[in-house]
């Protein structure tokens, strides 16, 4: 993978192609904010704040809320037998055609904590309306 540099915050970092290719929708309204919630609070996995299941868990959101741009994202859901012989229904989210359960721990973690740091951004209480 190659490296290129990006401006955020006024500092220089650098970031892989894979990095650069990810974008949040720009135009975000309160219906997007509380679509991410739902999605996010409907993902039995959510942990704790601090741990790499709560990144999954807002990428994953983001992706069934629609906020991710590219590259092209999807969930489906996949029916199988639980222990017990019952039919259950999963979610599988797909990032760039990668399931997010597969990829790489620092590339989720990475891709969750844009997606909160956007919410965080279009969350801030305004100093005017």
């Amino acid at each position: 993978m190659t490296k290129a540099k990006a401006i955020a915050n006024g500092a220089t970092a650098e970031l892989y192609d894979w990095q650069e290719e990810f974008t949040i929708k720009s135009d975000l309204v309160e219906r997007d904010i509380t679509t991410l919630e739902r999605a996010a609070a409907s993902i039995p996995h959510i942990i704790l704040s601090a741990t790499n299941s709560y990144s999954e868990a807002y990428l994953c959101a983001a992706i069934e809320a629609g906020w991710i741009v590219s590259p092209e994202c999807r969930y489906e859901e996949v029916k199988r037998k639980d222990e017990n012989g019952r039919m259950v229904t999963d979610r599988r989210y797909i990032y760039g055609g990668r399931d997010v359960g597969d990829m790489h721990p620092g590339a989720v973690r990475w891709l969750g904590q844009q997606v909160i740091g956007r919410y965080n951004e279009v969350t801030a209480v305004p100093l005017a309306l």
